[in-house]
């Protein structure tokens, strides 16, 4: 089996904390033994309970732009823990000692839920690509030295330059496709006909919706809309339960990424079978059925009870899109 171990940096720089949400994080990742999550932080983790796959490296934001600084030879510009965002692909090299035994390593981040992640990610899916998906909350690269200096040998082809990306504050997205900065990492992989294994198999919600729809409905990929949506967590894996032209429907995830959307969390939550409702909570769940009746009574709610300045943000830009 390849090894597989995610670099995740995060730094509160004193001024934050770690959410409650990161617990049911944390729980998902316990469910795949299998794999590593190497947690580089400055944070408190004393009131979670952390399994033994999640590694906790006590360390400082000041310590990794360090160990980043030391791989270039001109001056990088990262002032902030959000500007690590542009420096994803290059944990290859700046990780590499805790990385040396991994097949793979990766990124992600700590707001997702994982399913499971070897049923999605298999041996012959890794053998065969030297990137798995290619977006900021998750991806995977083959360890080793030729894939991890590609960010920076590899043609830009018209994309994105690496130096620039690095030596500016401007935050590009660079781990990932950015086409509205001209192109990133996944683009120039693309224009490279780099190996590239990037299949629909994770639930990405959108940010300023009251329901989950996934940002796969918004961008027309092929898939109907749920106007009712929740996800079952149990047993190891992630689900959605819709509604999708009038029939139940159900679909099986790599992991649901709830980006903005901090989840309230019922008082004594089932690790292993639970549900999340729009628009933020996660509650236990005691039947094992769910109808359709169920569903829309557990979706439907007040859509003025939660971020009205995003939702109303939201509107505007579609209207603007509409009109220009």
């Amino acid at each position: 089996m390849k090894t597989i171990g995610f670099i995740v940096p995060y730094f509160g720089c004193g001024h934050s904390s770690l959410h409650p949400m990161t617990q049911l994080w944390l729980d998902s990742c316990k469910n795949n033994n299998t794999v590593d999550w190497l947690f580089f932080t400055d944070c408190d983790v004393s009131s979670f309970d952390i399994p033994s796959n999640v590694r906790i490296y006590k360390t400082t934001f000041a310590d990794v732009k360090e160990r980043i600084q030391r791989i270039f030879d001109f001056e990088v510009c990262l002032n902030t823990p959000y500007k690590l965002c542009d420096y994803k692909p290059t944990y290859g090299e700046a990780f590499a000692e805790e990385l040396r035994d991994y097949d793979f390593w990766g990124f992600c981040d700590i707001d997702l839920i994982w399913g499971n992640i070897r049923k999605f990610i298999t041996d012959e899916i890794l053998e065969s690509n030297d990137r798995i998906l290619t977006h900021g909350h998750c991806s995977l690269f083959r360890n080793n030295q030729e894939v991890n200096k590609a960010y920076r040998t590899l043609d830009p082809k018209g994309c994105m330059d690496y130096k620039e990306v690095f030596s500016t504050e401007k935050l590009w997205a660079f781990d990932e496709w950015a086409l509205h900065n001209g192109g990133g990492y996944a683009e120039i992989q693309k224009r490279n006909n780099i190996a590239v294994y990037d299949a629909p198999i994770f639930a990405d919600i959108q940010i300023n919706r009251f329901s989950l729809h996934t940002t796969l409905e918004q961008n027309n990929c092929g898939m109907k809309q749920a106007h009712n949506r929740l996800f079952h967590v149990y047993d190891g894996k992630v689900e959605d339960c819709a509604i999708v032209e009038r029939k139940l429907t159900s679909t099986e995830y790599l992991y649901a990424h709830f980006q903005q959307r901090k989840l309230d969390i019922e008082a004594d939550l089932r690790k292993n079978d639970y549900l999340i409702v729009p628009p933020n909570k996660a509650i236990n769940w005691n039947d094992s059925t769910l109808t359709v009746e169920k569903i829309k009574e557990l979706t439907t709610g007040n859509i003025l009870s939660w971020n009205v300045k995003g939702q109303l943000k939201r509107i505007v830009w579609l209207i603007y899109s509409k009109i220009r």
